[in-house]
């Protein structure tokens, strides 16, 4: 597994992997200065009987959330395209219907194969950790403005 390390307070502080069968309790990480420091992992109870992560073993807190991994740019880009092809079937532009129903094809496809290649990681509300590499529970939800807003006092929150 590996895991997007913030603090307490909501602040990136290192990529670590970890071995999700036996986890180690402290793990070294570099800081911003350069200087190695150590963080302590709560492992007990972290895990389901599936094995699945329930709770965030860096501040122990249950409200976890999924989310993709998709790069944010690329939807950037397609809005976009789509953008683009309806000035073409508004007849903005000059260019052939064929080719304007062709890139939206194009971009039809690549949206679907974003959709369904890329991954998922495991996000805590309290501190803004990100655990990659491993097995969604099936009772995860999405991302939820609600649940986020309990924690909204706790630490500044950030979605991606």
């Amino acid at each position: 597994m590996k895991i997007d390390l913030h603090n307490s307070q909501g602040e990136r502080v290192a990529w670590v992997e970890v071995d999700a069968d036996s986890p180690q309790r402290v793990v070294q990480a570099v800081n911003a200065e350069g200087h190695e420091e150590e963080h302590y992992l709560e492992w007990e109870a972290a895990f389901d009987d599936e094995g699945r992560l329930r709770k965030c073993p860096v501040c122990q807190c249950n409200d976890l959330y999924t989310h993709r991994n998709a790069p944010q740019l690329l939807g950037f880009i397609i809005v976009l395209a789509v953008g683009l092809i309806c000035l073409g079937l508004w007849g903005l532009t000059d260019a052939p219907l064929a080719l304007v129903l062709g890139v939206l094809g194009v971009v039809v496809v690549a949206q679907l194969l974003l959709m369904v290649f890329s991954g998922r990681f495991i996000g805590c509300y309290r501190c803004g950790s990100k655990f990659h590499n491993t097995p969604i529970p099936r009772r995860l939800n999405a991302w939820d403005t609600l649940t986020a807003e309990k924690y909204r006092g706790e630490r500044p929150l950030e979605t991606s």
